[in-house]
């Protein structure tokens, strides 16, 4: 008799789903090196023309400002309640985690969805390749469960004393 699959744990799940989505600005580059206009041999080609200075410096100064964001607003998370369970503590970090993830996300992509519209507008894919790059970098810092993220998730969720479980999830309890 076969035995069921084993059911993935929270860490391993939520780190599916990040690197999903850290992995989806990439595609939408490869889509867009087709689909982007211009023969590479022509002079002003979609892949080798240059960016207005002004819709880069949008890019750079958007993300620039989601830079010192994301910090103050994507970690506001609702501390727990002393008193619950531990099991719905858990399940309860996890909820708002993920919430929050899905916030600091959906901030973190914005300048790979304006990137993908000035490249359009400009007629130059480097703006992508720009919004994509400082896009990734923010997912990297803000969505990806590194032990920073986690901590700094963590601790409003535990300004009450109940501990949230996140860090023996992620495998960061117990190290310096």
């Amino acid at each position: 008799m076969t035995q069921p699959a084993p059911t993935a744990s929270y860490a391993q799940t939520y780190r599916i789903l990040t690197g999903s989505l850290l992995g989806a600005p990439v595609l939408i580059g490869l889509v867009l090196l087709f689909v982007g206009g211009t023969d590479p041999g022509e002079e002003g080609s979609w892949l080798t023309a240059t960016p207005d200075p002004l819709f880069a410096g949008v890019l750079v100064v958007g993300g620039a400002a989601l830079f010192a964001l994301l910090p103050v607003m994507g970690y506001r998370l609702q501390p727990l309640e002393p008193g619950t369970e531990p099991e719905a503590a858990r399940r309860a970090a996890q909820g708002r985690f993920q919430a929050a993830s899905m916030l600091r996300f959906a901030l973190a992509e914005a300048p790979v969805l304006v990137g993908i519209a000035l490249a359009f507008v400009d007629g130059t894919y480097l703006l992508f390749l720009l919004g994509a790059v400082i896009g990734l970098a923010l997912m990297v810092l803000h969505v990806w469960p590194s032990r920073r993220v986690v901590e700094r998730s963590a601790e409003p969720l535990e300004a009450r004393g109940v501990d949230s479980g996140l860090r023996a999830e992620f495998g960061y309890a117990g190290h310096p």
